[in-house]
């Protein structure tokens, strides 16, 4: 599953318990660690490979 995928996922089920704050580490040519956390307490953590982010970037264009 795709980090976009992960992602909305996470905002979608956790989008009535209110704020979502996110934050991410810096970019390196590997990758880079996503970070999100609800209101609720449950946090989201994902090592995002630069591929991916490649990938995603590129698939979520190509919605617009």
């Amino acid at each position: 599953m795709s980090a976009t995928t992960e992602i909305r996922a996470f905002v979608e089920a956790h989008q009535p318990c209110g704020e979502l704050i996110g934050n991410g580490s810096p970019a390196t040519a590997e990758g880079y660690q996503l970070f999100l956390r609800c209101a609720c307490g449950l946090e989201f953590e994902r090592w995002v490979p630069m591929a991916e982010a490649t990938a995603d970037i590129a698939a979520l264009a190509s919605e617009n």
